[in-house]
Order: C-alpha cells, then structure tokens, then sequence
C-alpha cells in the first residue's frame, strides 16, 4: 500500500474516532480505495 493512501486512511481514522467530519472521514477512505484501485490498474 502506497503512503499516501496509508496517510488518508490514518486521517480518515482519527475523523472518526474524534466524531468530527465523519462524511469527509468517508470521502477520504472512498478516495483512498478508489486511488489504490487506479494505480494497481495502472501499474499492468
């Protein structure tokens, strides 16, 4: 897994677990998802 997306999703984590921002919390986890996805597709 990339750092960037290691990244998102630790600060996705911390969103969540303060309560705060949970739908930017989720946007930030489904942007991870979605951009590992993309660079494995790009990588073949």
């Amino acid at each position: 897994m990339h750092t960037e997306t290691k990244a998102m999703i630790c600060t996705a984590a911390v969103l969540i677990a303060m309560g705060i921002f949970k739908e930017l919390a989720a946007v930030c986890l489904i942007t991870a998802v979605v951009f590992e996805e993309g660079v494995k597709k790009f990588d073949r």
